[in-house]
């Protein structure tokens, strides 16, 4: 196993993720640990018994039996070796206690892998090449068996449990070379176990192995030592090593290798054993024993069988109800939120659809599932989204998985709206899915939209207040260098009299100082510091006193029509600038009007302003108005014309034909008296300007 790219990291402190198992109980890391220490130590105490059976009188400890080889010394020494090493292995933080420590330990193993490996090798060769010789001097024979030497089996198995060991201590470059090495060394350690029971069965049926010739046979306690130290070294490799990983967890074959593989085992050493009395008890090979222990060993299986198929049952049923309800907690979750939440697979098609989906794109469950998640987007998003399904599909790199992009839907009805995406991928078992969880940010893009235009109004407003402030200012000097001229301009011809030869000039004077004069009144009007003398008149009674005046001001192309509105209420006005506000709007009016059936309405009526409106135009406040309207059929203004209506000096009209004052004063004249103005334009259809007069009291019967 890997922790941190080694493999085995003390042998149970690794997670079992990735199998599907779950676990009742100690964790089996915990277990495998235990297992590490306790075969190890076990390991290592059967090797000291074997130390001391060289000592007077303790022989049996390292034989069991007189007619048995012991333990040689260099199996003792190599188990204790082997032993140690597993043990530091298992305990925590080993592997950070310096590189010292390490290289001692895989020095030593690495000796007792290379001694098994000669000790085998030289047996096959019929050359002695272990260096065990001098430890075996005085030990004297068993037969033709030399005592005192160490077994070609113990050495081939040693090499094997070295090697493993060696592999488990490496520091590996990455995990997965740790996890494949965790493997290996699990495996040597099994085949170690394997090869050992194989001797103790033979010791147990009363035929030991390789008895009888001059070649050293592995002694009955090494073959005990083996099979613990085996069990330790697959154990120190993982839980999720091989073979180990068959016998570990929960699942269905792990739970009956752990129940079948003990009985078998049990049975067999328990043959082995019986076999080796019947020769020497009557009762034992009397066919009345055989078939009570026949009996005996098939009610054993079956009551193992039995509770083994009921706790698998049971896991199986639990795993069912649990899948119940986490469908059921997800499909909860999913039909609660608002959002759209869909799932496809790779071909394009629609797998899930929730009730969020449903609102937003107007489609049933039964008729979104199975239906191509292109039909949810524009023509003109298809072809891309077909793109990229087939990238995907192939293995490219997606633009949108992974992230929150804004794009566009489309409904049942064939609507559009905008969307937010947020788009996952994930597979289940070979089949590609893809998850989107949708959100309608129709309501949050209006907002947005209607911030950005009351920023863009806001700075419309600042810009005019700062031009205004500046005109005004301007204007009203210029208003008194031009009194003085004009005064001037009066006495000198007051002094020439009629027949002076320069009145003429100074005449000409005097006219240009009073259109200035004009100009400068505009600026005035439109920076709103214009003195005023409001009262209380009647809108309609305004318009009609000035309406032969405005008759005379048109074309003979353009015909006049007046629509008075009823009952309209009184307003507080100028009634000087109230004519200036009607002549300049006629006067634009008829200059827009080049079709020979010109039609210039001028009307008026009572309107109720609310919040909404008041809110999408700027300058209104909600609240009661007598509205004057003057509408053309003329060529109307373009979008970037109107954005600059009121601008001071801003002018369509060829040179020497208009200042470009008129609006901006209009402008200036309703925002003094309370009101404000809008116009509505399309190029080509006309135009209408609506001032708006706050009410002040009776209507205007």
């Amino acid at each position: 196993m890997v922790v941190d790219g080694r493999p085995g990291d003390a042998a149970g402190r690794h997670a079992p993720s990735g199998h599907g198992q779950s676990w009742h109980g100690p964790p089996p890391t915990d277990r495998l640990g235990t297992t590490v220490t306790v075969g190890a130590a076990a390991a290592a105490v059967i090797a000291v018994a074997g130390a001391l059976a060289h000592l007077p009188g303790l022989g049996a400890l390292g034989s069991v039996r007189s007619v048995y080889v012991p333990m040689a010394l260099a199996t003792v020494a190599s188990f204790l070796i082997l032993a140690a090493a597993l043990l530091l292995h298992a305990r925590p933080g080993f592997q950070g206690r310096g590189r010292v420590p390490m290289v001692a330990t895989g020095a030593m193993v690495a000796l007792v892998t290379v001694f098994g490996l000669l000790v085998a090798v030289g047996s096959l060769d019929g050359i002695d090449l272990a260096p065990d010789a001098s430890l075996a001097i005085g030990a004297g024979t068993l037969g033709r068996i030399p005592l005192g030497r160490m077994s070609p089996v113990t050495g081939a198995v040693f090499s094997a449990t070295g090697l493993g060991t060696l592999l488990l201590l490496w520091p590996w470059p990455s995990p997965r070379a740790a996890r494949r090495a965790g493997h290996v060394a699990s495996s040597l350690g099994s085949l170690a176990v394997l090869v050992a029971f194989t001797v103790l069965l033979a010791y147990l049926y009363g035929a030991p192995l390789m008895y009888g010739g001059t070649t050293v046979p592995m002694a009955l306690t090494t073959a005990i030592a083996f099979i613990l130290l085996g069990a330790a070294l697959s154990a120190a490799a993982g839980p999720l090593s091989l073979p180990l990983r068959l016998v570990v967890g929960n699942s269905s074959a792990a739970r009956l290798s752990r129940a079948f593989v003990p009985i078998s085992a049990a049975v067999v050493l328990l043959l082995s054993a019986l076999h080796r009395l019947e020769s020497t008890t009557w009762a034992i090979s009397s066919p009345l024993f055989v078939a009570g222990f026949i009996v005996a060993m098939a009610i054993v299986t079956l009551v193992t069988v039995a509770r083994v198929s009921h706790s698998i049952g049971a896991a199986l049923d639990q795993q069912a109800l649990d899948l119940v309800d986490s469908a059921a907690r997800m499909r909860a979750i999913t039909e609660s939120a608002l959002d759209a939440v869909i799932t496809g697979n790779d071909a394009g098609q629609i797998v899930d659809w929730n009730r969020g989906a449903r609102i937003i794109f107007g489609y049933t469950h039964a008729e979104a599932v199975g239906m191509s998640i292109a039909k949810l987007m524009p023509d003109y998003h298809r072809a891309g989204h077909s793109a990229g399904l087939h990238r995907v599909a192939s293995g490219g790199e997606s633009r949108v998985i992974g992230a929150t992009v804004e794009v566009t839907g489309l409904r049942k009805d064939g609507t559009t709206f905008p969307l937010e995406l947020s788009l996952a991928r994930w597979a289940h078992h070979d089949e590609q899915f893809f998850t989107g969880i949708i959100r309608d940010i129709t309501e949050r893009q209006a907002a947005a939209d209607e911030q950005a235009a009351l920023r863009e109004r806001l700075a419309h407003l600042q810009k005019m207040e700062s031009i205004g402030l500046l005109a005004g200012g301007v204007a009203h000097e210029f208003n008194n260098q031009l009194a003085a001229i004009l005064g001037y301009a009066e006495l000198t011809l007051h002094k020439l009299g009629e027949e002076h030869t320069a009145v003429r000039e100074v005449e000409a004077i005097r006219t240009a100082a009073r259109r200035s004069a004009d100009l400068a009144g505009h600026l005035l009007a439109f920076a709103r510091r214009q003195v005023i003398a409001p009262r209380a008149l009647g809108l309609n009674d305004a318009v009609v006193g000035i309406l032969d005046a405005l008759a005379e001001m048109r074309a003979e192309h353009v015909a006049i029509a007046w629509l008075p509105g009823a009952a309209l209420w009184t307003i507080e006005a100028d009634p000087t600038q109230l004519d200036q506000v009607l002549t300049c709007l006629v006067d634009n009016a008829v200059d827009a009007m080049t079709v020979r059936e010109a039609r210039l309405e001028i009307a008026t009526q009572n309107v109720a302003l609310d919040a909404a409106f008041a809110a999408s135009h700027a300058g209104a406040h909600p609240g009661e108005y007598v509205q004057l309207r003057v509408s053309d059929n003329g060529c109307g203004m373009s979008a970037s014309t109107r954005a600059r209506l009121f601008e001071p000096f801003f002018t369509t009209k060829p040179p020497g034909k208009g200042t470009g004052l008129a609006l901006a004063a209009i402008h200036g004249i309703m925002a003094q008296h309370g009101g404000f103005i809008d116009v509505e334009s399309d190029e080509g259809v006309g135009t209408a300007v609506r001032c708006y007069f706050p009410r002040s009291g009776t209507p205007d019967l």
